[in-house]
């Protein structure tokens, strides 16, 4: 049987009552994000709040994270009670959509490990699913409500499936935010990527493009690159 729970080097979060556990998708964003000089962060869907808590051992930004089950945002209030931060970390229960409109241009940053995959076989529990898939014509509410909760000078970062990759930069212009920087990832050396990491602005730039790669050819041993961007979350590492 799994543990409830996962450790890092500065805080655990507990994850039982959280359909989506701790993964590599959401520790990849929070190591990557650039949080120099931001002053206040939403995590849109934040889950257990490990993206969250992240941020905020890499900064000294006041960060809210917004959760629509109720389980999980319970959760992760405890998990931002229990850390180094909790004066600088609050959960936030409800609709992303509605809670944008209460929080219209409050921040710096917005960032988002979002449900996914449509179209995709969904997983068979009710919970997981929910909290990994949407459908098309909700994701153009997911970067609407970054868009809205954003200063004109703000950002929004956000990981996908590689595969969804033109739908996603698509659907994000239409609510009017344009790739400033990618980060296309892959699992080993000579494989295809398989998530993209894009932060937005909301302004039209020309886009950086990187590549990370997760593993060496060997399993389990990793680049040297991953493991120096997260060496101060992994235990191991």
């Amino acid at each position: 049987m799994p543990n409830t729970w996962f450790q890092f080097k500065q805080f655990r979060i507990n994850q039982d009552r959280s359909a989506m556990k701790v993964g590599t998708d959401g520790v990849l964003l929070g190591a990557f994000i650039n949080v120099d000089g931001v002053k206040r962060i939403a995590d849109m869907g934040c889950g257990t709040g490990l993206v969250a808590l992240m941020l905020a051992q890499r900064s000294g930004a006041t960060i809210d994270g917004i959760e629509l089950d109720q389980n999980a945002a319970f959760q992760a209030a405890e998990n931002f009670s229990a850390s180094p931060w909790p004066e600088r970390l609050n959960c936030i229960c409800g609709d992303i959509e509605q809670v944008s409109k209460l929080l219209d241009g409050e921040f710096d940053l917005a960032v988002c490990n979002p449900p996914y995959f449509p179209g995709h076989v969904r997983p068979p529990d009710e919970n997981r699913s929910n909290a990994r898939h949407l459908k098309d014509q909700e994701w153009f509410a997911w970067f609407s409500s970054a868009y809205k909760m954003t200063t004109s000078t703000g950002k929004a970062v956000f990981i996908f499936p590689y595969e969804d990759k033109e739908e996603r930069l698509q659907t994000a212009e239409k609510a009017g935010f344009f790739p400033e920087l990618i980060l296309n990832v892959r699992p080993k050396p000579g494989k295809a990527f398989k998530r993209f990491v894009v932060q937005f602005l909301k302004e039209k730039v020309e886009t950086e493009i990187k590549e990370l790669t997760i593993e060496t050819h060997q399993r389990g041993i990793y680049t040297n690159e991953f493991k120096t961007l997260m060496k101060d979350f992994y235990l191991n590492f």
